[in-house]
């Protein structure tokens, strides 16, 4: 019978609850993940417990912050002046905007306060010093090479896989539309980035 290795290609589904029973995401949203063990595409955590799992296995994953998104670092929130911000944007509570260094790194930020002169933006992740839980079902299994693994990624939703860039193409940049009601980047409707691998 198969079993999920340490570079297999595995099809999950999955629900991820925090400690108070919330549900942050789920596979109903979007179909199964797909995904290749090893590269860093879901949490280290998530991983570890998938490693033995067997096709049609369903299984209670726990994990603690430290191999999920790791402890909150409070200098990680900081403060800016509101015409630093693009002009066009109306900066609130909740609001996720891209951030850019002097090397051009783009990351997300979560708006946690909002005064008549400044900002105070939060770098850490959302799921940051949280203990996640994860009800799992291996719905597939496959290794390197088989047919229709080179798609996988591809198509893959940015919960359980990708680097937490979801929806944050734009937000922050002079080309931001703050008026629009989408789901995504410079709003608090964008979804994605529960379980990726970078943190």
């Amino acid at each position: 019978m198969k079993s999920v290795l340490k570079d297999s290609y595995v099809a999950i589904n999955y629900t991820g609850r925090l400690d108070n029973g919330e549900i942050f995401d789920s596979s109903e949203d979007h179909g199964p993940q797909k995904f290749c063990m090893g590269n860093n595409s879901v949490i280290e955590g998530l991983e570890e417990g998938l490693i033995g799992m067997t096709l049609g296995e369903k299984r209670d994953i726990r994990i603690e912050a430290e191999k999920a998104y790791g402890a909150r670092e409070e200098d990680q929130v900081i403060t800016v002046e509101r015409k630093e911000l693009p002009e066009k944007m109306k900066p609130e509570v909740g609001m996720v905007i891209d951030l850019q260094t002097e090397a051009g790194e783009r990351f997300p930020g979560t708006i946690s306060k909002v005064t008549a002169k400044n900002v105070t933006i939060d770098l850490n992740h959302p799921l940051a010093g949280q203990v996640l839980s994860f009800a799992v079902e291996v719905v597939d299994i496959r290794a390197e090479g088989d047919e229709g693994t080179d798609e996988w990624e591809e198509h893959g939703h940015d919960c359980c896989g990708g680097h937490g860039d979801e929806g944050c193409g734009s937000c922050g940049s002079d080309e931001d539309d703050s008026d629009s009601e989408e789901g995504g980047c410079g709003s608090d409707k964008g979804g994605g980035g529960c379980c990726g691998g970078h943190h």
